[in-house]
């Protein structure tokens, strides 16, 4: 009996005459919060060999007082007892990642949220200021300090949410209405201290409609230009990069006077449960989530910047400088192992794009491309001017492709293949075929797998 003929392998079909996005950046290679400070110094080498670019870090401002000045008060404050006023005597250590961030080639944005439990209208980090100069001098003093390691600064996080801003036993009516006024306190300190500095915000969680209190924000006649260079946003979703409600934004923007202005995805993941078991965010599925995602955010040009959340351990307890300290949570990039960090697979897939396709390297070009499910594809010219297409398997089964490349004439190409099992890519040079209109080569993919190819 004969056997059954294979299936002959899926097309893939490049064109690079046609342009989806012109400018995509390489910001998109972002990660949001920072690694544990005693993990900075092995941790970072690793962001910057998997082409991490971009980094949403963040600073709680209460810990600057925590331990050095444990049960402070307003009172304290302002007679300066104990030297409180003097920023010689904080906790700075909070913001160490922003030198390892400098040193190892990644862009910097700061995230201001939370403020000091002593200048607090209900004693905890959630409250309101009771007293807006001294928060202005806070922030200011931060700004003044690192300022020159600082390249924009996220003002807010996700501010309809109780546990970052606390209503309780104010004259506040709305989230709304208090996250505007932080927003605008917060910002007027950072652009006194460095008028020069990028300010924008608030980091919602929201999507749709009026963004959460983004809306009340673009309309606060305080808020000027130049204190609103950008909008932020998050989105933990299946598929976040297609449901990123991009255009209502645009409308929001228009309808308030401040269209196009730059956007920053600056958190996003599969969810954003601290216990999931989602194969996208702790099995085999997460290298091809990683990868479809980036597709996904690397084809639409209105986005400036993108953050995978997170930075952080997903195998030992958070430092006390970070989100959740003492818990353990999933959206995370590494495990730490005593002395050294081990990267978890989804970084393969940043490595893939931004480091072996050479997108991190610089500004690139989004083309068209077709490419059928369960297959996703990307076709790109990066800042040297190379062709490539990266193709993601986001299925269970093993897939081959045909790639073609039409109007490439090269005879031979990189290959590149982000594994879920395999550390590190796995990397060799292929001969293409010719076509009579360019060129093409026969690729294997594995289950929930991504490969790049890349042109001379």
């Amino acid at each position: 009996m004969d056997a059954t003929p294979s299936a002959p392998p899926a097309r893939v079909i490049a064109d690079f005459t046609e342009t989806i996005n012109p400018h995509a950046s390489p910001d998109l290679f972002g990660l949001s919060n920072e690694p544990s400070k005693d993990h900075a110094a092995q941790v970072y080498p690793l962001l910057q060999a998997a082409g991490i670019r971009f980094q949403r870090g963040t600073l709680h401002v209460n810990r600057l007082f925590d331990e050095p000045f444990p049960g402070a008060t307003l009172e304290d404050w302002r007679a300066n007892t104990g030297g409180i006023r003097e920023s010689g005597n904080w906790d700075w250590r909070p913001l160490g990642w922003l030198d390892h961030a400098r040193r190892h080639g990644i862009r910097t944005q700061l995230n201001l949220l939370q403020i000091p439990n002593w200048l607090s209208h209900n004693g905890t980090a959630s409250g309101i200021p009771a007293d807006w100069e001294a928060w202005r001098h806070v922030v200011g003093t931060v700004i003044e300090r690192f300022g020159d390691r600082i390249d924009s600064v996220d003002v807010l996080n996700e501010p309809m949410t109780p546990v970052m801003i606390d209503l309780e036993g104010t004259a506040y009516t709305s989230q709304e209405a208090a996250a505007a006024d932080l927003y605008v306190h917060t910002a007027h300190a950072v652009r006194e201290a460095n008028p020069d500095l990028i300010v924008g915000g608030p980091g919602e969680d929201r999507r749709g409609g009026e963004f959460g209190s983004l809306g009340t924000i673009l309309r606060d006649p305080r808020v000027t230009p130049a204190d609103l260079r950008f909008v932020s946003y998050h989105a933990y979703d299946p598929y976040p990069g297609r449901r990123l409600e991009l255009a209502a934004l645009d409308e929001l923007l228009e309808s308030t006077g401040r269209q196009r202005l730059p956007v920053y995805l600056n958190e996003w993941n599969h969810d954003y449960f601290g216990d999931t078991t989602a194969p996208e965010v702790k099995g085999e599925r997460a290298v091809a989530f990683a990868a479809r995602t980036l597709i996904d955010l690397a084809n639409e040009p209105r986005l400036a910047g993108a953050a995978f959340m997170s930075a952080l351990p997903g195998n030992v307890p958070l430092d006390p400088d970070q989100n959740a300290p003492g818990l353990v949570i999933a959206q995370a990039v590494y495990d730490w192992h005593g002395d050294h960090a081990v990267l978890w697979p989804q970084s393969r897939a940043f490595a893939l794009f931004s480091v072996a396709m050479g997108l991190g390297a610089g500004p690139f070009r989004t083309c068209a491309v077709t490419a059928p499910d369960p297959l996703a594809a990307l076709a790109f010219v990066n800042t040297d001017g190379r062709e490539g297409v990266v193709v993601v398997n986001d299925g269970p089964e093993p897939s081959s492709c045909r790639v073609e490349l039409p109007g490439v004439t090269a005879t031979t190409g990189d290959l590149c293949n982000a594994l879920p099992g395999a550390p590190g890519l796995d990397c060799t040079r292929i001969d293409l075929a010719p076509t009579p209109d360019g060129a093409a080569a026969l690729l294997s993919l594995a289950p929930y797998s991504a490969a790049g190819l890349l042109c001379p």
